[in-house]
């Protein structure tokens, strides 16, 4: 009697890259160097791979009303049991006819990425961190929540600028485990952030959307990576173009102003 044995690869999660929530719809299509890919569904939102071999490449995932994105895949930054690929989608204000969608697209030469932070939608604030144990405690703000996601950002206000920390599983009542440790110092009681990532392809072409928040604004944080180096730009994603994200500030470590304050 012959045995079929079945190896998992790759879990897929589709994100709303704009409101953090899953993406549920049908029409679904994977790519692998051009490749159509046939993962299983699990749940409404969750994809698995399986018996496809873990070969780092590119996914690129179409979902009918959002705009196609590639996602690099590389397995040794992912956990051995259960690799998880957290799709990012970004939603295709036109074709949704929605005009709560702030975009911008332009193009970095050597950018790697870019998200944002918005200021207006904080889920927490920060109040102890135990670098022994990696562990954070936050305590809750009027009209935030609890820390569903992974990706968040800490607000450094004075700097206009945010540390992008990946949240783990909770430990405690408000106390939660970090992946990764904290590697700058931050204000007690400083606001906790959802994450907004934007797309970005290889030749440097990018995409990045907000929800609108009315009006009169809607404030944010943006970042981008270029050769290495981050660039910050405090805005109004109502206002924002592709000019102005020119204008962010190379981000300075304390060692950086250290060498420039002696020189």
């Amino acid at each position: 009697m012959s045995i079929i044995s079945y190896k998992l690869d790759l879990v897929i999660t589709l994100v709303d890259a704009t409101t953090g929530r899953d993406v549920t719809e049908r029409d679904i299509f994977f790519y692998r160097d051009g490749e159509r890919l046939m993962p299983a569904r699990r749940g409404a939102s969750t994809f698995i791979l399986m018996n496809y071999g873990r070969e780092d490449f590119d996914l690129v995932t179409e979902v009918r009303g959002f705009h196609p994105v590639r996602t690099p895949i590389r397995y040794e930054r992912m956990d051995e049991r259960e690799p998880l690929a957290i799709v990012f989608l970004i939603p295709d204000g036109n074709a949704l006819k929605n005009t709560d969608i702030c975009e911008v697209t332009g193009r970095i030469p050597k950018l790697s990425a870019i998200e944002a932070i918005g200021l207006s939608s904080q889920r927490c604030c920060i109040n102890l961190y135990n670098a022994r144990r990696q562990e954070m405690s936050v305590f809750q703000t009027e009209g935030g929540g609890d820390l569903e996601d992974v990706h968040y950002g800490i607000l450094h206000a004075q700097e206009d600028t945010f540390e992008h920390i990946e949240v783990g599983k909770s430990t405690a009542p408000n106390v939660f485990k970090l992946r990764y440790p904290l590697e700058q110092p931050f204000d007690v009681n400083a606001p906790i952030c959802r994450i907004v990532f934007g797309n970005v392809e290889k030749d440097g072409s990018y995409r990045i959307a907000m929800r609108r928040v009315s009006p009169d604004g809607t404030p944010a944080i943006l970042r981008y990576q270029k050769n290495g180096d981050w660039y910050y730009l405090k805005c109004d994603f109502n206002e924002l173009t592709d000019k102005k994200i020119l204008k962010a500030k190379k981000f300075e470590t304390p060692n950086d102003r250290e060498e420039v304050d002696t020189t």
